[in-house]
């Protein structure tokens, strides 16, 4: 029996296209179709509880960016399946709100690394920080093409 799936795609926290698995016996099969995001090499990663699992390279095709491709299905991450992440560097961030150290955040990306929860905050050089009370708590990161301050939560 054949099964598919259907997801969506996001590159830097953004809606960018969608994603379909299919089983069919063995294989699985996976058709990606993205939005030109950047003019960059991109790759697509599903999120698993280890490690991502690469999807492959998104490749330019009649103004879209697309990935067509087929595994093994004992090798393939198991459903159910999340929105895929476009990414020129393989880190997967999500976007996130909420509150740390007292103080509210909008707007800002989130991923766990070794088990702690890592928020990154937009910030631009010559441009007020919003959230100057955790500037001092922050560690400086680019995330793309785009520059933040990275702040690590504890769990709990």
């Amino acid at each position: 029996m054949d099964k598919e799936w259907t997801f969506g795609l996001e590159y830097e926290g953004e809606p960018c296209g969608k994603a379909r698995v299919c089983q069919k016996g063995l294989y699985m099969t996976v058709d990606c179709d993205c939005s030109p995001v950047t003019d960059q090499v991109v790759r697509v990663y599903l999120p698993t509880e280890g490690e991502p699992c690469c999807l492959g390279v998104l490749a330019p095709e009649d103004r879209r960016l697309r990935l067509k491709r087929q595994f093994p299905a004992s090798r393939f991450p198991k459903p159910p399946f999340g929105t895929a992440v476009v990414s020129q560097t393989g880190e997967l961030w999500s976007p996130w709100s909420g509150s740390a150290c007292g103080v509210e955040i909008t707007g800002a990306l989130s991923k766990k690394e070794g088990g702690v929860q890592i928020v990154a905050l937009p910030w631009s050089a010559g441009e007020p920080f919003a959230w100057m009370s955790l500037a001092l708590r922050c560690t400086p990161r680019k995330i793309g093409e785009k520059q933040y301050l990275t702040l690590p939560l504890r769990e709990g």
